[in-house]
């Protein structure tokens, strides 16, 4: 069915972004941390932060952790 409205053109035209980012799985991998709970708002200690960082990138550079570090670190406490 689908082949036969792509060939006779009855579809809805709209625009798509496509395209993919290196890595990005490991942005679902928190949610699979230890402690983490998606349902409620969780504040972590640094300390178990930068366990996190260590846990869903392992392997990574040390720029990258620190890249990582930096930008998901919440500067209006820090």
């Amino acid at each position: 069915m689908p082949a036969v409205l792509l060939r006779t053109g009855h579809f809805l035209k709209t625009e798509v972004l496509i395209g993919l980012n290196q890595d990005e799985w490991t942005y679902f991998l928190v949610y699979g941390a230890p402690g983490y709970d998606i349902t409620s708002q969780n504040l972590i200690s640094r300390e178990d932060f930068l366990k996190g960082v260590d846990l869903v990138l392992p392997g990574f550079s040390d720029v990258r952790r620190e890249t990582a570090i930096f930008q998901y670190t919440d500067w209006t406490v820090h």
